[in-house]
């Protein structure tokens, strides 16, 4: 009977201790979530920039090679696309933003007319602005090149992107999928 009382006195000791031992563990448990999230956006923006290195590099090449520009024309060219590029990627963003907001408005089946129209068009919007800005480096280009070479530029980037994106895609698929890319 002694030993009945004794394991039931250890259990009841066991389960005010554990609950307290737990809660102790936590924040370091935190702080190290914390830290490991830190270091993986740190290595994230190492990887973007590389890749963003990587694809200069690669405009560079394409357009000495592909377009046929000397170092002079391939500089001002690569400074004209180097000048939208902010711009470009603020609408995107933008765009991408507005994007999102109508996919949730459409998972949750909402019958919110004025957020749809709000969404599509700043989504409109941010297009338009995005095609004057297309308009201004064209024209900017076309200053600079002939225009064999103005289409030259545009055949080869085209491409350029195209290839861009097939490796993306392919990069993704070799990835495994996480429960949110299947749309849970």
């Amino acid at each position: 009977m002694k030993t009945w009382i004794r394991f039931v006195i250890l259990l009841l000791g066991l389960s005010f201790a554990v609950p307290a031992l737990a809660q102790e563990n936590q924040p370091r448990r935190g702080k190290q979530a914390e830290r490991d999230e830190r270091q993986k956006k740190k290595s994230a923006r190492a990887k973007k920039q590389q890749i963003q290195q990587r694809l200069r590099e690669l405009r560079k090449r394409v357009l000495r090679q592909n377009v046929g520009l000397d170092e002079k024309k391939a500089e001002r060219v690569e400074r004209i696309l180097d000048e939208s590029a902010p711009k470009r990627k603020k609408l995107k963003k933008h765009v991408h933003h507005h994007q999102q907001i109508v996919m949730h408005l459409l998972q949750a089946d909402s019958d919110d007319e004025r957020a749809y129209v709000s969404a599509l068009t700043e989504i409109r919007r941010a297009q338009v602005k995005m095609h004057e800005l297309e308009q201004q480096e064209f024209e900017a280009l076309s200053k600079q090149l002939n225009p064999k070479q103005l289409a030259r530029l545009m055949v080869a980037l085209h491409q350029m992107k195209k290839k861009v994106r097939a490796r993306m895609r392919e990069q993704r698929q070799r990835r495994p999928r996480k429960a949110r890319d299947l749309g849970f």
